[in-house]
């Protein structure tokens, strides 16, 4: 038989199944579908396809039942399934003093102790669709409600900790096809579940139909730099397993392989993901059991997740790493019909924090149109301390309050809690496969369906300010769309190109921006056509809708009049110092225009990059920022061609420096010294909440010493940030060799937590471009202290010069402090320090002084050299002299004073430091 007559021959069966599900569908809802019949996950048709509610909450809810007074966890109106319930108290909790109801359509059906609740056999309440997890307490049996449902809880609140929970519920509209719930359900819903938990358990393929057909691809290394075509097959059909087999001791080499996937001859890939973070072994391999994407510490990779595609499939591996890398792969497939409209094809979108920053949430992944969210896979290399599990996951659909979904932190959504206390565990729908490192959720009952956009954003920390790496990849089924564009950002005028597949051949395309069609083609034999043009001026700038032969993109186009200009920077304000590199994205320019960059009319230096515009009209670069006082200023890009774009956002640009003393490394450390998290206990009360803790013993002096540089030389207010509390001790602080401060660390408060000291004063200093350190060194304890600890947050060095032009790399010419005078004390002045405006000077003059003919020249330089003020120029007629100098143009800091005699036999000069602190 032909491959054409087979395709036709699993196309006819496939119809026939589609057919008969329906009718049987029509007649009563399979709420287990999804599970044992594989392809149901990709199906975007069917009654259960809106959007998944949830309740969820932390401490008690805030609705009691007026039958019984217990606390109202979740309830519904109308009809739908109860797809998972999760709970969670604390595991020391006596169950006996718990009380759980589950109330279906005006029925109690269940009164139970909590965690019996999720343990004992009811019916078909039972495992493997009742679970506990680490902490969690998993319901995924599927509860269909035809009117309403309820689930309440009860407990004494003084003697219990508080609850945690989230209950999903998907809404089905037509409740006559919903069976009425009980315990002991007849067939077919029994049958129904039982084929469902075969396939839970079952550790083999879902696919069992005998119909799968193998590409084989035997062992084979890939050169550094190449790539690697798995498998390339022509549609329709259906890819059905993915497995490969790799060398886990080339892990960091493996890191650097990407896993592409392109779906009917796309020349975009729709999956393109490291390939260890595709299969959940980001931080390393791992024994992964998870329903459709499996695992082994032997390195063995495979997924099941079900990949229709129309015209082609091709697999490829890439070798970004410098070293080959071998790989073997079998991948399973079938020959059916494939229908594009309500079949969703397989794509995933993989975002990197590195690390996570201040109060940015981490991207999960982002979607418009119409498609369903079954997952996510997340590594987080660093292996760090586990509160960075109190993030909370937000997931946006379709951009309604209502079908927010919203769990109490990470850890919960992932179906455990407390940390993972009960340690690792891998089920077929969520898993903890490495401590903090690895974890992963699939959702298959309760798939994420949206119809016009998805967004998941995960909090890194409790307050959203943990900062470690991310790396996650979320899996998604979406309605295809037959064409691609070269770019979704184009300037009027520059060149695009558009493309598609799956037309019928010689069939007419006609595309439209909005109203205005742009083309008209013809596809070719293969129902292919590509076609490259600019877009004309008279379209609008603004965001613009694509459609091709009736069907319209969910993605819009955004046309620019002017080109365009932003910072990669992912916090504000955007702060930024002297030196500092500005990472620029421009574009909308001309191919091959060579771009400067400006700041209020500064040319700035180019760090790295290329600064000449690529094809697409686009150049990221990185550029200095140059020596500007304080303030805010607009950045502009201007091309050779005339082409100018100026920033939306403005940049602060600030002479202080802010160190934060976490991110020092240690050049000397007596003592045990780490990165400590401070986000966890209290809100932005720490500099970035976080802080560098070190743990002396009892022994004095251990010290800790940190090295920072200093950009340019300068007169700098220190003020330095500590820790507060029970567990501190006592320090002496160093500015270079110069003691600056005692801090006393002891704070007896009523609570345990500590909290951040005030502005600690360091004094003025004068700091040389280069490099300095700050030392801490260990002074004993507070007799009522617990411990000898130092937790050091950061800082601040403010100049208290006027803004000046740039110094040279080493001082002025400074005058020296001491006198070169002859004899005589010459001059003397109080007080030193100045503490108010005025400044007293007294003359004593010897009988070589000539009065009335020689010259007096007394100034006030600052500790640059530069002439700060002028006090006196000219000849006097008195041998002892007072004067007052107005000092209040001089802000605070470190001066000297030099006062000269001019005469025919030579010069004499006195120098005085003087300070200004007041």
């Amino acid at each position: 038989m032909s491959l054409c007559s087979k395709a036709v021959t699993w196309g006819i069966l496939f119809l026939l199944v589609c057919i008969c599900t329906e009718r049987s569908s029509a007649q009563t809802f399979d709420p287990y579908r999804r599970l044992s019949d594989p392809r149901a996950i990709c199906r975007l048709d069917g009654p259960d396809t809106l959007p998944v509610r949830i309740s969820d909450g932390v401490g008690w809810p805030a609705n009691r039942d007026p039958v019984d007074g217990n606390y109202i966890i979740s309830s519904s109106q109308g009809s739908g399934v109860i797809t998972h319930i999760w709970l969670m108290m604390h595991e020391k909790v006596f169950d006996s003093l718990t009380t759980v109801k589950l109330w279906v359509d005006d029925s109690m059906l269940v009164i139970s102790y909590l965690y019996e609740f999720f343990k004992e056999v009811r019916g078909i309440l039972r495992p493997p669709f009742d679970s506990v997890a680490s902490g969690g307490l998993n319901c995924d049996v599927q509860i269909p409600f035809k009117r309403n449902f309820k689930l309440t809880f009860y407990a004494d609140y003084s003697k219990m900790c508080c609850l945690f929970w989230g209950v999903e519920y998907r809404p089905i509209l037509d409740s006559t096809i919903l069976p009425s719930f009980r315990l002991n359900m007849g067939e077919p819903y029994q049958s129904q579940q039982s084929h469902a938990a075969d396939a839970y358990d079952y550790s083999g393929s879902p696919w069992n139909d005998g119909a799968t057909q193998w590409g084989r691809l035997s062992k084979q290394s890939v050169a550094p730099g190449q790539s690697l075509d798995v498998i390339n097959l022509s549609g329709p059909g259906m890819i059905r397993s993915v497995h490969l087999l790799v060398d886990t001791s080339q892990f960091l080499l493996l890191r650097n392989v990407r896993l592409r996937m392109f779906w009917d001859h796309c020349p975009y890939p729709s999956v393109d993901v490291p390939l260890v973070d595709f299969f959940g072994c980001g931080s390393g391999f791992r024994n992964v059991n998870a329903l459709q994407c499996k695992a082994t510490e032997s390195g063995e990779l495979t997924s099941y997740f079900p990949s229709p595609y129309a015209v082609g499939a091709r697999i490829q591996l890439v070798n970004i790493s410098s070293n080959p890398i071998d790989i073997s792969a079998d991948v399973g497939y079938s020959n059916e019909l494939v229908d594009r409209w309500n079949q969703g094809y397989f794509l995933t979108q993989y975002y990197e924090s590195n690390p996570a920053r201040w109060h940015i949430y981490h991207r999960v992944g982002t979607m418009l149109g119409r498609g369903k969210f079954i997952g996510i896979q997340i590594a987080i290399p660093e292996n760090p301390p586990p509160y960075f599990l109190e993030g909370d996951p937000y997931i946006y659909i379709d951009s309604t309050d209502e079908d927010l979904i919203h769990y109490t932190g990470l850890e919960d959504y992932l179906t455990g809690g407390w940390f993972f206390s009960d340690s690792i565990f891998s089920l077929p729908f969520a898993g903890c496969t490495r401590l903090y490192s690895s974890e992963y959720r699939f959702h298959y009952f309760d798939a994420y369906d949206f119809h016009k956009s998805f967004l998941f954003q995960l909090e890194h920390g409790v307050r959203n300010d943990f900062q470690t790496t991310y790396h996650t990849t979320a899996f998604f089924f979406r309605r295809w769309t037959p064409f691609w564009v070269s770019s979704d950002t184009i300037r009027s005028g520059s060149m695009w190109s558009v493309g598609g597949s799956g037309y019928k051949p010689n069939e007419q395309v006609k595309a439209a921006i909005d109203s205005q069609i742009i083309f008209s083609i013809t596809a070719d034999a293969m129902g292919e056509f590509k076609w490259q043009g600019s877009i004309s001026l008279n379209v609008q700038a603004g965001l613009h809708n694509l459609t091709i032969n009736g069907y319209t993109r969910p993605e819009t186009i955004v046309i620019l009049a002017q080109p365009n200009i932003c910072f990669l920077d992912d916090s504000t304000p955007h702060v930024y110092r002297y030196n500092d590199s500005l990472q620029i994205f421009i574009s909308g320019f001309n191919q091959g225009e060579n771009v400067s960059v400006s700041i209020n009319d500064i040319t700035a230096k180019y760090l790295n990059g290329s600064s000449i515009v690529d094809s697409n009209g686009e150049a990221l670069f990185s550029i200095r920022v140059p020596w500007l006082p304080d303030g805010s200023y607009v950045v502009s890009a201007k091309g050779n061609g005339g082409n100018v774009a100026i920033s939306d956002d403005s940049i602060i640009v600030t002479r202080a420096l802010d160190y934060e003393v976490e991110d020092l490394i240690p050049i000397v450390s007596e003592a045990q010294t780490e990165k400590s998290y401070f986000g966890y206990y209290q809100e932005d009360d720490w500099s970035n909440q976080y802080t560098r803790l070190f743990y002396p013993d009892q022994t004095p002096g251990r010290r800790l010493i940190l090295p920072f540089i200093v950009p340019i030389s300068d007169i700098f207010h220190v003020v330095l940030y500590n820790t507060l509390g029970s567990r501190y001790g006592d320090y002496y602080i160093f500015l270079d060799s110069e003691k600056v401060f005692l801090f006393h660390g002891f704070r007896d408060t009523s609570w345990w937590l500590p909290f951040r000291s005030a502005p600690l004063d360091c004094g003025i200093h004068y700091l040389k471009k280069g490099t300095h350190y700050i030392t801490f060194t260990s002074n004993g304890k507070d007799p009522k202290a617990l411990d000898y600890l130092l937790n050091t947050d950061n800082f601040i060095l403010t100049p208290t010069t006027a803004f000046h032009p740039l110094p040279k790399d080493t001082d002025s010419s400074v005058p020296s402090p001491t006198s070169t005078m002859s004899t005589g004390q010459f001059v003397t002045i109080y007080p030193n320090p100045l503490t108010s405006d005025k400044l007293n000077l007294h003359l004593e003059l010897d009988s070589l002084f000539v009065l009335g003919t020689d010259r007096i020249v007394i100034e006030i330089f600052d500790i640059l050299g530069r002439r700060a003020a002028s006090v006196l120029d000219g000849t006097i007629n008195a041998r002892s002299l007072d004067l007052v100098q107005d000092c209040s143009g001089l802000s605070n800091g470190k001066y000297y004073l030099r006062a000269q005699t001019v005469s025919a036999r030579g010069n004499t000069t006195k120098t005085i430091s003087l300070v200004v602190d007041r």
